[in-house]
């Protein structure tokens, strides 16, 4: 599975020009594209990042690097058919973003093996928990995408919900902005239940769901950043002072601390 820096810089070009047509050829649509642009490019960072730390050889890093370049390439095209990024009320984007990739036959030069972890790590970086996989080398990238794809989504969300004066219904998934919030989905994380997308109303449930991803962090590289940069507490003052709340937020505070075996 040997990948060379030129199949790379091919690849960077092919996503330049792609996603750059979707501006040119829709003006009235610009903010929802560059801002997936913008997270492409630091989920691609984020993914060295998190490779380099697990020590990762260069032919390595390069297959990650074209799973973190395409992860959200179907975006693009939801996002001119629906004007909205809620998997929910228009397409699964992972499932759509794989047809992109073979419709335009982008990685048919690659090694089939290659190929077929990108299309599956594509696949599974959205879904609600990681199935058991055979693939150990399929596991780790699936597990690698995954965290990478939310050490960029919290400080985009975080610097959001901090400046209030603006609304942004792309990051916000066009829910409501109310102090309404969904006690199942408090309940579902304080049991350890991965939590069904689904199931969001307001903000208030996009934020608490935020929150239980610690649950779903596969590194303690990615759960170390998540506690140094301050997430954590970002979100949870701007959510109700409830006190299902509260315990949702010290029962995520006790697991990171246990995980990361911090002293008091």
């Amino acid at each position: 599975m040997r990948i060379f820096p030129k199949e790379i810089l091919q690849l960077n070009t092919w996503f330049d020009t792609y996603t750059g047509g979707f501006i040119h050829n829709n003006p009235s649509l610009p903010d929802g594209y560059a801002l997936k642009i913008k997270h492409t490019q630091m989920v691609c960072k984020e993914m060295e990042s998190l490779g380099k730390s697990l020590l990762l050889d260069a032919n390595q890093l390069r297959l990650a690097h074209m799973i973190a370049l395409f992860h959200d390439i179907g975006r693009f095209e939801q996002y001119k058919k629906y004007q909205s990024f809620s998997d929910k009320h228009t397409e699964n984007h992972a499932l759509l973003g794989v047809k992109v990739l073979k419709e335009n036959k982008v990685l048919d030069h690659l090694h089939p093996d290659a190929k077929a972890i990108v299309f599956k790590a594509i696949q599974l970086h959205n879904v609600k928990a990681l199935p058991s996989m055979r693939n150990k080398t399929l596991a780790f990238y699936a597990k690698m995408i995954r965290d990478a794809d939310k050490l960029d989504i919290f400080p985009l969300t975080v610097n959001h919900y901090q400046n209030t004066s603006e609304r942004n219904p792309a990051i916000e998934l066009g829910l409501s902005n109310t102090s309404n919030f969904s006690e199942d989905i408090c309940h579902q994380i304080l049991e350890g239940v991965s939590v069904d997308y689904g199931s969001m109303k307001s903000l208030n449930d996009f934020k608490l769901v935020q929150l239980g991803w610690v649950f779903d962090i596969n590194f303690n590289y990615s759960l170390l950043k998540i506690l140094n940069c301050g997430y954590i507490e970002s979100i949870a003052v701007t959510l109700p002072n409830e006190p299902l709340i509260n315990k949702v937020i010290l029962h995520i505070h006790k697991y990171i601390s246990e995980r990361l075996n911090l002293q008091n």
